[in-house]
């Protein structure tokens, strides 16, 4: 390999993956990418998990980061220290797929957006051959989302011990507003086309199986909100033939449920196959108005008979809402609470309110959140201090008013691109 560049023309270039808790689940099936065809061994192949592990980085290295749109205040700092090292610098993700002119702005040389099963191994022979690492500023490789060869591929690498859940639905029949994933067609891995992962499993000595899904009970099925039963038991029962493996995890993050989907017949299928008891079912809203304004596709009702599914068969239901979304306001606020509570006189449920962030390609990307009054914070607490409602909605709207008050004082043409009222940051 010949860099041009009048260095030891035998010396492997380094690759550095940026390892953060937040894309544990991307950079094994990265790497297995290239393991399957032997492009790891034209490299140094080096996970960095500290910022002071950078220290040496230099131009001929690259650095290969994977993020989504929260993660950016985080990120950045470190992305302008590197970046006068004059390595290469190379995205992907969520939050780069949705917005590529950001990107570059960010300071990264070379994008990846969507999939990665095709772009990842092309880019990684075309680093080994190139002479120089200029020829990739300002290329981006851009995965197919309708490709099936990610079916035949999985994320287990070696040199990561642990396994990520394995993906088996890409993209979603629903169009919320909300996200990014209802922009893609919904494709899936066939049932089985889990047999290396549950193999790789039992190898490693693990006995746990999970798996990532956006609507867990509409693997297989080709309508919106109409299970298909016999392709989902077909991989559930697949997924239960290893005796060995004694904990199957479905239904629950990072394979949760959309409501219309949890019926008697379904509930009965995770009862007889996976093994834990609670399921997490994504409702959103506590208000009709909001939940059409949003484009969910299901109204309440759907949400209190999904309850009474699960509990009918011994599930208890986590609820997973979204408050502080674009156009809420106290009416809305107020049905939400109110049905927190309908729901919790009559089933066994869990509330977990989650803060609106406006993620990257989707619909709502430009949108502030609609923030609490004094008084609607306090009637959220309260419902927290009944002991049924979670508080996680509080770090996320933390999160929120880290990323606007970064975007603001960094990028403040971005920020000005943002519809609704903006957030009471200083």
């Amino acid at each position: 390999m010949s860099r041009g560049d009048g260095s030891d023309p035998f010396m492997k270039r380094r690759v550095l993956f940026r390892l953060f808790p937040f894309n544990l689940f991307t950079f094994p099936l990265l790497l297995n990418l290239w393991e399957r065809e032997g492009i790891d061994e034209l490299f140094r192949i080096e996970i960095i998990t500290k910022e002071e592990e950078l220290s040496g980085v230099g131009p001929e290295d690259t650095l290969l980061y994977s993020f989504m749109t929260p993660h950016l205040p985080l990120i950045f700092p470190e992305i302008e220290r590197v970046r006068s090292t004059g390595a290469l610098l190379v995205a992907g993700g969520p939050h780069v797929t949705g917005d590529i002119d950001f990107g570059f702005r960010l300071g990264f040389h070379t994008l990846f957006t969507g999939p990665g099963e095709e772009s990842f191994p092309l880019f990684g022979r075309e680093l080994a051959e190139a002479p120089s690492l200029k020829v990739f500023h300002g290329k981006v490789y851009r995965g197919d989302p309708s490709s099936t060869l990610w079916t035949e591929r999985w994320p287990f690498s070696k040199r990561f011990k642990q396994i990520p859940p394995l993906e088996i639905m890409r993209g979603c029949h629903w169009k919320c507003l909300y996200c990014q994933s209802g922009q893609e067609k919904s494709s899936f891995r066939p049932p089985e086309g889990i047999v290396p992962y549950l193999e790789e499993t039992l190898k490693r000595g693990y006995n746990r199986l999970s798996f990532l899904s956006p609507s867990a009970l509409e693997y297989g099925s080709l309508r919106p909100g109409v299970p298909d039963l016999e392709t989902l038991e077909a991989f559930l029962a697949l997924a239960s033939s290893k005796k060995k493996i004694l904990y199957r995890e479905y239904g629950i993050f990072p394979s949760e449920i959309r409501p219309e989907t949890l019926r008697p017949e379904t509930a009965r299928l995770l009862r007889r196959y996976a093994t834990n008891r609670k399921l997490t079912v994504g409702v959103q809203s506590g208000s009709s108005t909001l939940l059409s304004a949003i484009h969910r596709g299901h109204g309440l009702s759907v949400a209190q008979e999904a309850a009474e599914s699960a509990n009918n068969e011994g599930f208890r239901l986590n609820l997973d809402f979204i408050v502080g979304l674009p156009d809420e306001g106290t009416q809305e606020r107020e049905e939400t609470f109110a049905f927190f509570q309908t729901l919790h006189k009559k089933h066994r449920v869990w509330i977990q309110p989650h803060f609106f962030f406006p993620l990257s390609g989707s619909p709502y990307e430009k949108r502030f959140p609609s923030f609490f009054s004094p008084a609607e914070r306090e009637r959220l607490l309260s419902l927290r201090k009944e002991g049924y409602v979670a508080d996680w909605w509080i770090e996320d709207e933390r999160k929120v008013l880290s990323f606007f008050g970064w975007l603001k004082r960094t990028f403040p043409d971005r920020f000005s691109l943002y519809r609704g009222a903006p957030p009471p940051i200083r």
